[in-house]
């Protein structure tokens, strides 16, 4: 096997093990999703973005449950708390109003009396 050989399945195996990874990490942030959404079907939570800094994150309730939502930054501090109280059966939207953020990646976490979830996303 002369050297260009060598190199050609070289890179072959690489490019290979970087789709596996790339595969990997897809698959991984779907089953997460789909977890959260089977695990914690109460919390039913999704965020819609209405522009770069404004979101509406909806929760849905089964039941009268205490729900409290805060938003953390990558290092885990305390952003932000859009609710710590109780609520009523039924879809509850808060607007979450990320115009003091830097850019970067954040997390919020949605907790009622038994269940909690939690989800990242981005700021650019």
């Amino acid at each position: 096997m002369n050297t260009i050989e060598t190199l050609r399945n070289a890179l072959l195996v690489t490019a290979l093990l970087l789709l596996i990874y790339v595969l990997y990490k897809r698959m991984l942030h779907i089953f997460r999703k789909q977890s959260i959404q089977t695990n914690y079907p109460e919390l039913g939570n999704s965020m819609k973005w209405i522009s770069d800094k404004h979101a509406y994150l909806e929760v849905k309730l089964e039941r009268t449950s205490a729900l409290t939502i805060e938003i953390f930054d990558a290092g885990g501090n305390l952003k932000l708390q859009l609710a710590n109280q109780s609520f009523d059966p039924g879809v509850h939207s808060f607007e979450l109003d990320a115009t003091s953020f830097s850019a970067g990646r954040y997390y919020y976490k949605v907790i009622s009396d038994k269940q909690q979830a939690s989800q990242y996303f981005n700021i650019a």
